[in-house]
């Protein structure tokens, strides 16, 4: 009532009755008190007439949208149709459009096809400009990269000269890449990437100073021999048969070889090296330790002790009276001395360092081990010295053996993955690389810088490798 005649409305009489006590809804309002509606407040906010608009624009609205829906659906179910008949009246409009073409006027024909023929005239040419106007632009930027690729190998040719091979090996990186990213679609294109390709090899050829020779037979030893260690003393180059322990000796000028002796205990020698005076020294399987001097028909075994009783050794070599070795499986370099009858190995590394992967070294007074990754360590007086070797092209892959005896001036690594044996001086600088196919089965190597000779145990032969001479 209060909505409807927008005005207060007096409580009825009923309601007004007092009572002494308040109910749960708060106190009791006094006789006569005026009390407003909430929806009569609201409709006093709003605008005088909106809630009586209100049905009206309802009603209005949805009579509107009950007349506007036939026409929808009658249209959309014409769309329908037209659709489906798409098909069929396609061909037949063409058909009627190329009839009403037929039937104009001759010179308004050739008036129409020649407006046509302007438009795609006029449609080609823009396409064609754009396309000679990219060619244009890639054939220039093409240019500018060749330009590039010249010049560096230009500036890498004059960095050899002066003795910078590290920056002349970083321009012709560069211009490597740069060469394959140039197109390579038509023939000048191959042809402009074979001749700089050959440009970069040349240059590179120049740093990476390979020497391409083939080894050549010095002496074959008998077919069932199984030879392992090849170590040069005095005249004669000597290797151990593991099959029967003989001591087989090659003479150096003419190849002759024959057993010299057989060396005690029983056989399995994994490792060969030079002892002393005239003496040669191997390590046996069971971690013995055998001493034969040529000239003399029997030799000495003895016992090694190790401060790792389950050692894995790897390599041997001798400096003054210590024996050297690499314990893989304590990632340690171990010096033996004789002590009594037999000799007793201390670790002789003052830090810890990762050796697991040893698998060679060589004493000169610093010890050098080399590794499976193709890295060598240098220690000296039991610590890791900062020596790292000169970059070499293609890197160190697969290092099996290392040559830098006290007997030596440069450093030699003989890498089987990469078919060569890789030269640098003992202080690290790259000097030369030797590459033969042959040199991937080779076991064991001797090097003799007074007659410039490199001895290769390939199989069951001796090869030899002649050194060039530094520069």
């Amino acid at each position: 009532r209060a909505m409807v005649l927008r005005k207060p409305t007096r409580l009825s009489p009923v309601l007004e009755r007092k009572n002494n006590d308040e109910d749960r809804n708060g106190p009791i309002l006094p006789r006569g008190t005026n009390v407003v509606s909430p929806r009569t407040h609201a409709a006093t906010l709003l605008p005088k007439g909106t809630l009586q608009r209100i049905p009206s624009f309802i009603w209005q609205r949805g009579q509107a949208v009950l007349r506007a829906t036939p026409a929808l659906v009658q249209r959309l179910r014409s769309m329908t149709q037209r659709l489906s008949r798409a098909p069929r009246e396609i061909p037949a409009m063409v058909e009627e459009r190329v009839q009403n073409m037929r039937g104009l006027p001759a010179r308004n024909r050739m008036y129409f096809y020649g407006a046509v023929a302007l438009a795609a005239l006029f449609a080609i040419t823009l396409i064609g400009v754009g396309i000679q106007r990219n060619r244009s632009a890639a054939n220039a930027a093409s240019q500018a990269a060749i330009t590039t690729i010249e010049q560096k190998v230009e500036q890498a040719a004059s960095s050899v000269i002066y003795g910078d091979e590290e920056r002349a090996r970083t321009l012709l990186k560069e211009a490597q890449e740069s060469i394959a990213t140039l197109p390579d679609k038509s023939k000048n294109d191959k042809a402009t990437r074979t001749r700089l390709t050959s440009a970069v090899d040349s240059a590179q050829a120049s740093i990476r100073h390979i020497v391409s020779t083939a080894p050549v037979t010095l002496a074959t030893l008998a077919a069932e021999t199984q030879p392992v260690g090849l170590v040069l003393l005095g005249t004669s180059l000597y290797t151990v048969d593991t099959k029967t322990n003989a001591l087989v000796g090659i003479s150096k000028s003419d190849g002759t070889s024959s057993p010299v002796t057989t060396l005690p205990g029983d056989p399995g020698v994994q490792a060969l090296t030079t002892y002393g005076s005239g003496t040669l020294m191997a390590l046996a399987a069971n971690l013995d330790i055998i001493e034969q001097r040529p000239a003399v028909k029997t030799g000495t075994r003895s016992s090694l002790t190790t401060p790792n009783t389950s050692a894995n050794l790897v390599s041997l070599a001798s400096y003054n009276s210590g024996v050297y070795t690499v314990d893989v499986a304590g990632s340690t370099i171990l010096r033996a001395t004789k002590r009594g009858t037999g000799f007793q190995a201390v670790t002789w590394l003052k830090q810890t360092v990762a050796l697991s992967n040893a698998v060679d070294l060589s004493v000169d007074g610093s010890i050098y081990v080399a590794t499976s990754d193709g890295n060598v360590q240098k220690f000296t007086q039991g610590r890791r010295d900062q020596f790292v070797l000169s970059p070499i092209d293609p890197v160190l892959q697969s290092a099996t053996k290392i040559a830098a005896d006290v007997n030596l001036q440069q450093l030699y690594i003989l890498d089987t993955g990469s078919q060569r044996i890789a030269v640098f001086t003992k202080g690290g600088k790259f000097i030369n690389q030797y590459v033969h196919d042959s040199l991937q089965n080779v076991t064991a190597f001797a090097v003799d810088e007074r007659t410039q000779k490199i001895y290769l145990l390939i199989g069951n032969t001796v090869q030899t490798l002649t050194l060039e001479k530094t520069k």
